[in-house]
């Protein structure tokens, strides 16, 4: 029998996404250091990134990139 699923605290999440987008942790780190399998964090960044642009689609684009 599978291992029935569990949620994670949204705290615990934002905490999570914080540390890599702004501290530089990796997800394969953030998911053992959380004992949460990195394909949970991928999907987790997948839906905060719905609908934003990234820094690097930013790069290429003079003005906007220096707008934010």
């Amino acid at each position: 029998m599978a291992k029935k699923g569990y949620r994670v605290a949204k705290e615990i999440k934002d905490e999570i996404l914080a540390k890599i987008k702004n501290e530089g942790l990796s997800v394969a780190d953030a998911a053992t250091n959380y004992g949460i399998h990195t394909g949970t964090i991928y999907n987790w960044l997948g839906t905060k990134a719905t609908g934003t642009v990234s820094v690097l689609e930013l790069e290429g684009t003079p003005n906007l990139a220096h707008s934010f």
